[in-house]
């Protein structure tokens, strides 16, 4: 049955210029989705590093234990904008669920 999941247990919160879905699980997991609609190759390396930097930045307020994945569906602006728009969404997201951010 390996990585297969229950869709029910998943939790979906959309933002601004992403989605973000959260899975409760033992440990802390992480990964971002850029597709290449999205722009070219530094385009969507520059969100890539966006994502990753905010939850560097925030990890001891955003590393509930669980699978966290953001896929960016439109391009943003500035770091800022998602940055608030991320830590907004995994609140949410983990909204429902025994955890404590």
């Amino acid at each position: 049955m390996g990585n297969q999941s229950c869709p029910s247990q998943r939790k979906k919160s959309t933002g601004s210029y992403f989605d973000a879905f959260f899975l409760p699980a033992n440990e802390f997991k992480f990964a971002v989705l850029v597709s290449k609609k999205l722009g070219k190759a530094h385009v969507r390396n520059l969100h890539k590093r966006w994502a990753r930097e905010v939850f560097r930045r925030q990890r001891s307020e955003l590393s509930v234990p669980g699978s966290v994945i953001v896929s960016f569906n439109r391009p943003a602006e500035s770091f800022h904008q998602v940055e608030e728009d991320l830590v907004r969404s995994y609140r949410a997201a983990i909204q429902g669920f025994d955890v404590d951010p």
